[in-house]
């Protein structure tokens, strides 16, 4: 990391990005906005749900984020290799369908990217979604 670049004494100009959308595979989300010298990104919550039929025995979903890639897995072939964060298999809901929920909360899991030097700017995140298998 750059000496200079100290991320607890920079302007904060905080903006909240809430994305929805029903995503099979991957899925490409155009911001409104174009966001200039980003130095993190940060996830606060993300869900999911899925069929029981098609989604009981996973226990994780991996959530890739082309343009906020942070994990590390030794295997290059391995779907957690460059992905963003990890959202858990939390509870079976029962409605019309047995469905299972998935997700991942800042205040359990930190999901944090941080760009040094800054990142110019970001109008669009590229996303995929995986199994654990």
């Amino acid at each position: 990391m750059n000496d200079l670049l100290n991320y607890n004494n920079t302007i904060n100009k905080p903006h909240n990005i809430i994305l929805f959308k029903n995503i099979t595979g991957s899925y490409t989300f155009n911001l409104n906005n174009t966001f200039k010298d980003v130095i993190k990104v940060k996830l606060i919550r993300a869900d999911a749900f899925g069929d029981i039929s098609d989604w009981g025995n996973k226990h994780l979903i991996i959530l890739g984020i082309d343009e906020l890639n942070k994990n590390y897995s030794e295997k290059s072939n391995n779907k957690l290799n460059n992905s963003f964060a990890i959202l858990d298999s939390y509870q079976r809901t029962d409605t019309d369908v047995n469905r299972l929920y998935f997700s991942n909360q800042y205040k359990y899991h930190e999901d944090i990217k941080y760009f040094d030097p800054p990142l110019n700017s970001i109008n669009k995140l590229n996303i995929k979604i995986y199994d654990d298998k």
